[in-house]
């Protein structure tokens, strides 16, 4: 019965341990954050010394930088997409569009997908080429090298 107990309680700081790592991992991975947000904040704060802009936009770019950091640190990167192949496990495709590319291209990206410690966590949602030809036949026939309307 001890020896019950005593694995019960075992069992038990375990997963309180497990549950205080996770917080803690999470916290770090705020206050990183926050940084960020302080960062964003001054930059909203100040004021435009320049007519075009150029501080307030180097002030983005750093405070983009220093976010781009924060998730490098976290095992997490962007996935190259732009004018690759299509692969169904790291896109996600929500149009066709046509282009200049070979055909099942991504040729535009709607929204970045990410990978953490190399496991997608976001596919990239992206537009395909699609093939000149199938695009008139989805959008009408093609007979005689003519395009006829669907109804």
């Amino acid at each position: 019965m001890r020896t019950v107990a005593e694995f019960e309680n075992f069992r038990r700081r375990s997963l309180e341990e497990k549950s205080s790592w996770i917080k803690n991992a999470t916290q770090r991975l705020v206050l990183e954050i926050c940084n960020v947000l302080d960062n964003f904040e001054r930059a909203l704060h100040s004021e435009m010394k320049d007519a075009n802009g150029e501080s307030f936009k180097k002030g983005v770019e750093m405070i983009y930088q220093q976010l781009e950091d924060v998730l490098k640190k976290e095992g997490v990167q962007k996935i190259d997409a732009l004018e690759k192949d299509f692969d169904p496990n790291f896109h996600e495709a929500l149009a066709h569009i046509p282009s200049e590319l070979e055909e099942n291209k991504v040729a535009a990206i709607i929204q970045n997908g990410y990978l953490m410690n190399d496991k997608v966590i976001r596919p990239a949602r992206s537009e395909l080429e699609e093939n000149k030809v199938a695009a008139i036949i989805q959008n009408g026939y093609l007979m005689n090298d003519k395009v006829i309307q669907k109804k």
